[in-house]
């Protein structure tokens, strides 16, 4: 499964794009438990991903999990972000859509 992620529209990390969008995704399939981050911290060092260059730190995960963020992705919305929230915002949303449909396209049929 290869998620490709191009650069951030905004000077956020691709880290932190990625993990907040995989966290998020991962909640609400069921796969972590929601606001557990150094367990998800835990999986994803387990993967042995190539992010060593900015490390994704459970603590930073927590605090930037906020507002939009925490609620489930199907509920998200942009309504009153401007500017760089709203690049964020597009940037995060992208790749929780993108990471969603891996899931969805890898889940076994029935």
């Amino acid at each position: 499964m290869l998620l490709y992620v191009t650069k951030p529209s905004t000077n956020v990390s691709e880290t932190f794009v990625i993990g907040i969008a995989v966290y998020r995704i991962a909640a609400d399939e069921g796969f972590i438990i929601d606001g557990d981050f150094a367990y998800f911290k835990r999986v994803v060092d387990s993967m042995n991903l190539p992010i060593d260059d900015i490390p994704l730190k459970a603590d930073t995960l927590q605090q930037t999990v906020k507002g939009v963020y925490a609620k489930s992705f199907l509920d998200w919305k942009s309504d009153g972000m401007t500017g760089r929230r709203l690049s964020e915002y597009n940037d995060i949303h992208n790749i929780a859509q993108i990471f969603s449909q891996i899931l969805a396209d890898n889940r076994p049929k029935r």
